[in-house]
């Protein structure tokens, strides 16, 4: 995921399924996670942080 103010990112959701792995980049302008398993198809990536 690319965006700006990503640091503190505690989790990402793939259509409402938690992905695994959560890594983000020291910039906290990118973040990598694994997927899910899924059906082919679009979905809504949500990130979020713990405040």
């Amino acid at each position: 995921m690319i965006g700006t103010d990503l640091t503190g990112a505690t989790a990402v959701t793939f259509g409402g399924s938690p992905g695994n792995d959560i890594v983000v980049d020291p910039s906290g302008c990118s973040l990598t996670v694994a997927c899910p398993p899924k059906r082919a198809g679009s979905c809504d990536v949500c990130s979020s942080t713990v405040c």
